[in-house]
């Protein structure tokens, strides 16, 4: 793997300088309520606050109390549907003062996107395209930008992969396994990672495997104690939010929620054309790609080389996931990414340019259906499919061209 000699270095003093910038910048224009950066971060706040006072953060009463006194404007409720878990990992940020906190955290996420510019290539075992090229396609990726504007998660979901290929890539199995801590808040958006990541760690020596199982399992084991030590009804209170046992008239239950998926688009085709809002998408089309992926890795074994498989996989997963947003879409960041350090690495100015534009194209499609359509985010549902199709193409013409350079 080709590495600058300055590619470790020389990249953090540019981007040290940026991070500095915003920061000073945040101290002059405070980040405020209902404003960028804090649009759906005063949920996660106003959750940890309920929550280290003994009260129920999933209440609609209290929580929509809580983000009302932050708020110069009454405004409709940010409602948390997300495991207690999360607000305890996020508890560095959330224990602060709420202007100060969503500082920080947008500070943070901003920070974590230049550690995946500049790990990623190693992370993904690719050439080192240069500091332009990782900035330029991890700062213009959409869904992060939606994340950073958001106060939301997806970057971190990002950190969290990216941190587990460097981990797994070292041999450090137990790192690797703590890394995915944060998945654990939305597991649903990468459930296809289970069949492959079980027949990996069937590959894996009895050491390694223990180490890997005691950072992921022993860390969450960890977290929830921790959860449940501050309050030992979260658990209750979040099952009955899910289920429906709790429910406030004014608030729209997951099943009905509009996301950027394809099972959302099935469901909208549906009610469309017929009339009726199904349920059945929730299931049949997670379920359906869960058994084919399951199956698949059953039958052919294929040698699990991370790098190599989770950035499709998590295309397939987040476009057939049950429910997911835009900003939960940064996880796939690494695709761009890869798909520059494959064109840069190709000697052909034609097919360089060609990768390279396959890898903005996505971008610059969805900026015109913004900019000309009303109806902005509808089209993000097929980002992952768009990435899942080039990435697979890019892979098999760069195989072909070597099959025929070595025949």
């Amino acid at each position: 793997m080709k590495t600058s000699e300055r590619g470790d270095t020389s990249p953090w003093k540019v981007y040290a300088v940026i991070v500095g910038a915003l920061a000073i910048t945040l101290c002059i224009f405070p980040l405020q309520s209902d404003s960028f950066g804090t649009i759906d971060f005063i949920q996660y706040w106003s959750a940890w606050q309920l929550m280290t006072h003994g009260q129920n953060p999933y209440d609609p009463t209290l929580l929509h109390q809580t983000e009302e006194a932050l708020r110069a404007n009454p405004s409709g409720l940010i409602y948390s549907w997300n495991p207690p878990w999360t607000f305890t990992l996020l508890a560095p940020f959330l224990a602060l003062p709420f202007t100060v906190a969503a500082t920080a955290w947008c500070l943070f996420q901003v920070s974590a996107l230049f550690f995946i510019a500049t790990k990623a290539p190693r992370a993904l075992k690719m050439d080192e395209p240069g500091l332009i090229w990782t900035a330029s396609a991890t700062l213009i990726f959409l869904p992060s930008l939606y994340s950073i504007q958001y106060g939301q998660l997806g970057i971190l979901f990002a950190l969290s992969v990216t941190a587990f290929l460097l981990a797994v890539n070292n041999k450090a199995y137990g790192y690797a396994g703590l890394s995915l801590l944060p998945l654990s808040v939305k597991p649903h958006l990468f459930f296809l990672c289970v069949a492959p990541c079980f027949l990996w760690l069937t590959r894996l020596s009895p050491n390694e495997r223990n180490r890997f199982l005691l950072g992921g399992a022993g860390g969450f084991a960890l977290l929830l104690s921790a959860t449940l030590a501050l309050e030992p009804s979260s658990l209750v209170w979040w099952f009955d939010a899910i289920t429906g046992a709790s429910s406030d008239d004014h608030l729209t239950h997951f099943q009905h929620w509009k996301t950027n998926t394809t099972v959302t688009a099935v469901r909208l085709l549906v009610q469309e054309t017929s009339g009726l809002n199904p349920s059945w998408p929730l299931v049949v089309i997670p379920g359906a790609t869960f058994i084919a992926t399951f199956l698949y890795f059953c039958i052919r074994r294929p040698v699990i080389e991370w790098p190599t498989i989770l950035p499709p996989l998590l295309c397939l997963s987040l476009a057939t996931s049950s429910y997911g947003w835009i900003y939960d879409q940064a996880v796939l960041v690494l695709c761009p990414l890869s798909m520059c350090a494959l064109a840069l690495s190709r000697n052909d100015v034609r097919s360089r340019g060609i990768i390279l534009f396959a890898a903005i194209s996505p971008q610059i499609l969805l900026l015109i259906s913004i900019a000309v359509t009303a109806r902005s985010v509808d089209a993000f549902f097929v980002l992952p499919w768009v990435y899942l199709i080039l990435l697979l193409i890019v892979r098999l013409r760069i195989q072909k061209g070597v099959a025929d350079g070595n025949a």
